[in-house]
């Protein structure tokens, strides 16, 4: 995998071999921090409409976002 690539888990085996898309998944987090999930099942619809959300809410003016921003211990994310 390129050093750039965002790594892809497909839970679409999760049912057959949980223990293999658990080590994919652990692997991905390691070495890049997030990842890239397909095979879900997660209706196109709805991950259009996720993201039409997110869109809007990232457009807001910082003091509107800020009003959402959640406390994590003792501080608080921006």
């Amino acid at each position: 995998m390129p050093v750039n690539a965002i790594p892809t888990v497909d839970l679409d085996t999760w049912r057959t071999d949980p223990a293999a898309v658990a080590a994919q998944v652990d692997t991905a987090l390691q070495r890049a921090g997030f990842l890239l999930v397909t095979g879900h099942g997660v209706d196109a619809d709805l991950r259009a409409g996720v993201r039409a959300a997110a869109r809007r809410f990232f457009a807001l003016p910082g003091e509107v976002k800020q009003r959402y921003a959640v406390r994590i211990g003792t501080t608080r994310t921006r």
